[in-house]
Formats: C-alpha cells, structure tokens, sequence
C-alpha cells in the first residue's frame, strides 16, 4: 500500500534527501501521556481529530470526549496561522502540554506558496511565535499536515514539501524538536487502499466521519506512541493505516524513514523577531513596594503596599521608533515611563502620558519612543498612592 503512494509525491528514505537541509534523525521522545493538555490551534482540518462543535460545526473526529487529558481549541474558519494567532485566544493565554497547528491555503490550483516567499515568511514568523509560546510552557508545538480531495486535486506534493520546510525552519530557528502528524499522507493512503472519494469526503474536502475519527486515530497514537484504545467497531483497517503511516514516514518521529525532500530555497526570514520585545514575566530589574500577581508575558496585575517607592522597571535598551501598547486597568493615579533609573526618578524622565494616567477601565496606551526616549535605559511602571492596583494586558512592544 505505502508503495501506491509515490504516485501523490516522491518519498524518499532518510539519507537521500536533496537539499533544504537534512530531516533529523531521532524519534519523538519522550511520547505524550494521555493526561496532556491538548490545544489545537487551527482551521477546520487541524480540528478534525479533535472533533469538538465549532462555529461551521462538528469535525467529525473524537478526541474531545475519547483523549483522557482535558482539550482546548483555537478556531478560525479556513484560517491562517496569522488569524489562529490574533483571536488572542488559548494559544496565548492557557495552559497545555502539546499545541497542534497548522496552515491554510485557499489557493486550490497552486497549493501552498514556495518556502522562498513573503507569505511563507509569514507563515514562518507566526509558527515561531507559536513554537516561542509552547516553549514558556515547556510544550511542544507539533503541525498537521492537510490532505488533498477532490476540490483541491493532487495537492500532496505540494503540501508535503511545504510543511517539511517549515518544520526544518522552525528547528533551526527556534532550536526544539518539530514533528509532524501525516494527516496528508494518510488520507492519501486511504484513497491508494481502494476507498472511493465517496467513501471518504463530504463535501470534496472534509472527511466523512470514519476517515475523521481515523484522523484521530492518528493524532493519539502520534501523541502517545501507542495504538489507539477506543478505535470504533468497522475502524480497524483505517486506524491499520493510521499505524502504517506513523511507522513509515520520519516527520512522525516514530522511527520511520521515508522523507520528504525540500530543495534548497533562500531563507525568507533568516532573522524571525519575537511577538515582543519585553515580556512582563521577565525578572524585573527593579521591584519595591508593589505585590505582583497573574504575571504572564502580556499581562500582570499589581497592588502597592503603603510604605516605600512603587516602581516596577526593567533595563531596555530600545530603539526610536519602538511602538510600546498595552490595555491598562487602574484604580489612581499611574505613570508609564522611559528614565535613566531603575526607580524611574527625576529627572530624565520621559512620560507616556504628561501627569500620568486617570483611574479609568481598559484604557488602549500606545507610545512611539522618541529619540529622547531611546536614550533612556529603563522603562516601567510608577504608582504614587498606597492602596492602589493596577493590571495590565496585551502588552507588546513592537521594535521598528
């Protein structure tokens, strides 16, 4: 059966690869317990082994009543990594142990852009915020690849290629292991068994429940290294498939050797930036008489104590033009500002807003350093008043 599949792309075993860099050559280990916190963080075929309701309905799959661990999703209808990202939704701001993306394409005739290109560099950059965001939570970050149907045609080759790509680009940029669930090559493999296009779609692209729930199939034993416990009665020969994909094909990460070559491209993103060029969990450079709390890398809350100067600062060493936004949330008086001390004390000091800002409930702050501020070489936050709070989200600062 595997061998059918060189008519969908041109496999080849590891230690043939043809440029784009070499596949690594370790398995997936250690294997995800079935306790984990999956979050799946994509459009409709990234969601289908998870298989939850969502906006454009249920995907078919199992894993949001049958995966042990609790599950999480991120939805965006044919949507890009870009829009997973903006909807600011678990991705970056709730627990879990593995994020499960991917890519779209609306391009049916073309498929994915070449790797060389701006919008595969924007697909590059926002991965890798998303591989930034597992690693704070010591996650794994692992894509799904998509399948072909019969709206797309043979998008296979294409697909593979791509997804490959991006996943030796983000271990190269970004240092942790990748690994991909071949969702692609096992509808591919479903389809060179002898099931019919009927059998297998609904609509020409999504899948019919049981090749759905294969696809589920697939994700847990990819996850856990194991086979699936709760495969449906009349599934066997599906999840047989599942399994045979898993063990043969190397992006899996269970030993398999057949690859998928990437030809040499020039790096679209040689320097990807980060989401931010501050993180408020970052260890303060200075912190007195204010009692910290829900610190992530966007948001933090505080309450100052009645004794003392309410600073909290970090060194920075921004350049003009840096756009400073957050979401702020105060009870008195407060002060953002660029100083020449970590107490933020006068003088020196440059001022988000002149006198500070009123109380007032999520108020949008955007500040572009100036030049004057550039030369400042702390930035924080300053309460005046005891028994005053203050929070902060969305926080981002964005350099030139």
């Amino acid at each position: 059966m595997l061998r059918d599949l060189h008519r969908f792309w041109p496999p080849r075993r590891l230690g043939s690869l043809a440029g784009g860099g070499r596949a690594p050559g370790f398995p997936r280990a250690p294997a995800t317990p079935d306790t984990a916190i999956l979050l799946f963080a994509g459009h409709s075929m990234d969601q289908t082994p998870w298989g939850g309701v969502t906006s454009d309905g249920q995907h078919g799959g199992i894993l949001y009543s049958d995966w042990p661990g609790p599950t999480l999703s991120d939805f965006v209808s044919f949507g890009s990594a870009q829009q997973v990202w903006e909807l600011n939704g678990n991705l970056r701001n709730s627990p879990y142990d593995v994020v499960i993306a991917s890519e779209v394409t609306l391009d049916f005739v073309n498929g994915y852009p070449a790797l060389d290109s701006s919008s595969a560099a924007n697909t590059m950059q926002h991965l890798g915020w998303y591989a930034a965001q597992a690693a704070r939570r010591d996650a794994e970050l692992v894509m799904l690849m998509p399948w072909s149907g019969p709206v797309t045609g043979d998008l296979d080759a294409n697909g593979a290629r791509f997804f490959e790509g991006i996943r030796r680009w983000l271990i190269e940029h970004y240092g942790r292991p990748v690994w991909i669930i071949p969702a692609g090559p096992f509808v591919a493999a479903c389809r060179a068994a002898g099931y019919s296009d009927g059998d297998i779609y609904t609509d020409g692209l999504h899948l019919r429940q049981q090749f759905a729930r294969g696809v589920s199939y697939l994700t847990y034993s990819f996850l856990t290294q194991q086979r699936c416990p709760f495969v449906r009665p009349g599934d066997e020969a599906v999840d047989q498939i599942a399994w045979d994909i898993l063990t043969n094909w190397e992006c899996a990460g269970m030993g398999g050797t057949i690859t998928i070559p990437v030809p040499p491209y020039a790096d679209p993103l040689p320097n990807p930036r980060p989401w931010s060029a501050l993180t408020l969990d970052t260890a303060p450079g200075a912190l007195s008489a204010l009692t910290l709390s829900n610190v992530t890398d966007s948001a933090l809350s505080a309450s100052t104590t009645n004794a003392g100067r309410r600073v909290v600062s970090w060194p920075v060493s921004w350049p003009e033009g840096t756009v400073v936004t957050f979401d702020l949330t105060n009870s008195h008086t407060f002060y953002a500002r660029l100083d020449d001390d970590d107490g933020l004390n006068n003088p020196g000091t440059v001022e988000f807003q002149s006198g500070g800002f009123p109380p007032g409930t999520d108020v949008a702050v955007s500040h572009t350093v100036t030049a004057t501020g550039a030369a400042r070489g702390f930035f924080g936050f300053l309460m005046v008043t005891g028994s005053a709070s203050f929070s902060i989200s969305n926080f981002r600062v964005r350099l030139p």
